[in-house]
């Protein structure tokens, strides 16, 4: 009977008896929510850093009808299922904050095998400046919400990573996560953030991260910086590869350090760095021990210590955006132990 009901639900046009059952439906929701709300959450709002919700009973539960319209191929039926869910979920994590509008998207994860219903992966943005990235389960009584880690920037895009990982493989798929922000106070700074995901030990761990476009603006002597990153990424499964660009200007004014890039062309003093612009390729791959894409694996013999340790290499750091200027001649590593920590190349031994 239930799928009957769906069923029939995706197959509404957008008359209004149909917008009017749609509406009854989903407010339907409300009654999914607990009575009372105890106090079920941990989770210090004044740390940046990504931080987890803890969430106990009684668990949010979202009606199995109303899930399924977050992927209607109405337009403003899926709309409005991501209007009412982004409200109930905002209002069970936050029940009594005041925050701004919402906004939801979903995507759904590969079902594990046996089951009937995915899972779906729910990103709630509140612009300019924040995002939390959710997980629901389905269940006898519809979708509960079982994990919410918030600390990103708005999130604007929400995709399974294309391809397979290898048979029988751990983690067994990818979520691609995508942030945006603008910071224009104190120092310009614009970027879209690319980070992917996988279900590990009860919670999303992070396996990748880069930023697709980045541009600064910045103070330097007596002058001031403008930088600019364009990046691509592509491959699937287990491998990545990064096709980069950047780009560099300055100019001699030292009070137009806060000018954004859509008004670099219009200093009157604006040079373009050419020797600093450079394009850069880069390939990466899954490594299950470290559960982290990198470029290669390699040996890290930290200052004082007798025995080198065996670490993945995440990234030349002398490649960052602000690599010509700031001299960081370091790698990005991460340990077995799952330390993501900076080192010397002086101190890291690479394969031949």
């Amino acid at each position: 009977m239930r799928i009957g009901l769906k069923s029939s639900l995706l197959r509404i046009k957008p008359s209004l008896p149909g917008r009017l059952f749609l509406f009854s439906v989903l407010m339907a929701a409300a009654l999914f929510l607990p009575d009372s709300l105890p106090a079920h959450l941990a989770s210090p709002y004044e740390e940046r850093a990504l931080s987890v919700f803890s969430l106990a009973p009684p668990l949010l539960q979202l009606p199995e009808v109303q899930i399924s319209l977050l992927f209607s191929e109405n337009t403003q039926m899926r709309q409005e299922a991501l209007d009412i869910t982004a409200r109930n979920v905002a209002d069970y994590l936050r029940p009594k904050a005041q925050t701004g509008q919402w906004q939801a998207v979903a995507a759904r994860l590969p079902a594990e095998e046996g089951a009937g219903q995915a899972a779906v992966a729910l990103a709630l943005s509140c612009p300019p400046e924040e995002g939390i990235l959710c997980l629901l389960t389905p269940g006898t009584r519809g979708y509960t919400l079982v994990y919410a880690q918030e600390g990103f920037l708005p999130l604007e895009d929400l995709r399974l990573w294309p391809g397979e990982t290898g048979a029988g493989s751990d983690p067994s798929w990818f979520l691609a996560v995508t942030e945006n922000h603008d910071e224009s106070l104190g120092a310009y700074s614009r970027v879209r953030r690319f980070s992917l995901w996988f279900w590990s030990g009860e919670k999303l761990a992070k396996a990748f991260e880069a930023n697709l476009s980045w541009q600064i603006a910045f103070p330097r002597d007596q002058s001031w910086i403008g930088a600019d990153q364009q990046m691509e990424v592509g491959g699937g499964g287990e491998r990545l590869s990064l096709t980069c660009r950047q780009s560099y200007c300055q100019s001699g004014q030292y009070s137009a350090a806060l000018l954004s890039p859509a008004d670099w062309e219009q200093a009157a003093d604006l040079e373009v760095l050419a020797g600093l612009n450079r394009s850069y390729r880069e390939e990466y791959h899954y490594e299950p021990e470290y559960q982290f894409f990198g470029l290669t694996t390699g040996r890290w013999l930290p200052e004082g210590q007798s025995s080198p340790l065996p670490v993945l290499v995440v990234r030349d750091m002398s490649l960052d955006l602000e690599g010509p200027f700031a001299a960081r001649e370091e790698y990005l590593l991460k340990t077995a132990e799952g330390l993501l920590t900076t080192a010397p190349k002086t101190e890291v031994t690479l394969p031949d």
